[in-house]
């Protein structure tokens, strides 16, 4: 089964949660308790990923697409609660573990680093872990778009 997971992540997912557990066993979520996102996989190789927090305010601008005409208090605004990257990926089926390796990002910092995560199908689900962090743990759960 492992050989097979590259090809079981291919597609479109809509996520469904987005939870961390903290070192004291605090359950936060961070993008609230019904976040949005989109992850594609394809078959060539490439992850894009856009996750968000419904319900953030709007802007009041709708002909503005690259931002420079907002003050900068919209623009933090609109920047949190919302994470979006793109790049290659690579699947480790046997320590089931695929690297996200960042080409573009909303944050610059990632542009170039690798996201590691866990991952696990659970049915039509998929379950990503991101490493660990200062005793934080994270799991996204994912299904898959049909239709």
């Amino acid at each position: 089964m492992a050989c097979d997971d590259a090809a079981r992540l291919v597609g479109t997912w809509d996520l469904l949660s987005y939870r961390v557990t903290l070192a004291d066993g605090q359950v936060i979520e961070p993008l609230g308790p019904r976040p949005r996102g989109t992850g594609i996989y394809t078959a060539q190789g490439t992850v894009a990923a856009q996750l968000m927090r419904t319900g953030r305010p709007r802007l009041g601008v709708v002909r503005s697409i690259d931002g420079l005409d907002l003050e900068p208090r919209l623009l933090a605004q609109a920047f949190t609660g919302y994470i979006a990257y793109s790049g290659r990926y690579v699947v480790d089926a046997d320590s089931a573990i695929v690297d996200h390796h960042v080409e573009c990002g909303l944050v610059p910092d990632w542009e170039g680093t690798t996201l590691r995560r866990a991952y696990v199908f659970e049915d039509d689900l998929l379950v990503l872990r991101p490493w660990p962090a200062e005793g934080r743990h994270a799991e996204l759960r994912w299904r898959r778009r049909t239709g």
